[in-house]
């Protein structure tokens, strides 16, 4: 005879257990989906990616890995290549996918949204994978101040102010300005660019003092944090982390 104690017991179990088969089946949905996605990034067949998805669910959280796929299915559908997409190579594509099903923020969430879009279209630029390494080093208030200033770089070259062609580095921001337009304080501000500078975003305004020499060589001095300038790294960076 089970004793009150027992059936309770086995209730439970068997609660747990539907919890257990719930669950199980979410995890299924998201892992076919996820796989089918992944299959048409690399350009490869779900079969072949089997082992590869069970190794990387297990760092993925499903709201945030369903939303990266949504979308850049979404770009993809308004770019018109939904049928005609670029393989991606593995080495970029898991990584990225990883760090960007990771990322709680929306707004560095969409730029890892458009670095796989911008790898999936015929084209355009192929992205460095170097650019995971610097995108996942960012929070929200560098990529504001970057973008900032590459907005700015970019309103300078179509006023002629500098050629396209040439460096970034010619071109220097005011620091102040951008403490100010972002409401940083001195501290705050140096925090944002020295992280942008170990990422080489960005660098400081050099400028040659062509009446001091060493050997016939111009000394080179820095503007420090009163001037700012946008890398070539930078330039490209942001350029592949954009929607359009």
């Amino acid at each position: 005879m089970i004793d009150d104690n027992t059936k309770e017991t086995v209730v439970a179990v068997s609660d747990a257990a539907k919890e257990i088969a719930s669950a199980t089946t979410a995890t299924m949905a998201v892992a076919e989906k996820a796989g089918g996605f992944l299959a048409r990034v690399l350009g490869d067949s779900p079969e072949n990616l089997v082992g590869i998805i069970s190794d990387k669910i297990r760092f993925w959280r499903w709201e945030r890995q369903l939303r990266l796929i949504d979308k850049v299915e979404t770009i993809i559908k308004a770019r018109s290549i939904a049928g005609s997409t670029r393989p991606v190579p593995p080495k970029f594509a898991l990584p990225l996918i990883e760090q960007a099903s990771l990322e709680s923020e929306d707004s560095l969430q969409d730029l890892w949204v458009n670095l796989l879009a911008n790898a999936m279209t015929p084209g355009l630029a192929e992205p460095k994978t170097s650019y995971i390494e610097v995108l996942k080093q960012l929070d929200p208030i560098d990529v504001a101040v970057l973008s900032n200033i590459y907005l700015n770089y970019i309103r300078s070259v179509a006023s002629g102010k500098i050629p396209e062609s040439d460096s970034p580095t010619r071109l220097g921001f005011n620091g102040e300005d951008i403490m100010r337009y972002h409401g940083l304080n001195r501290g705050q501000f140096e925090a944002v660019i020295d992280n942008l500078l170990r990422v080489r975003c960005v660098t400081f305004l050099r400028l040659s003092g062509s009446d001091i020499t060493i050997d016939g060589t111009p000394i080179f001095t820095d503007k420090g944090y009163d001037s700012i300038c946008l890398t070539t790294l930078g330039k490209h960076f942001v350029s592949a982390c954009q929607s359009g």
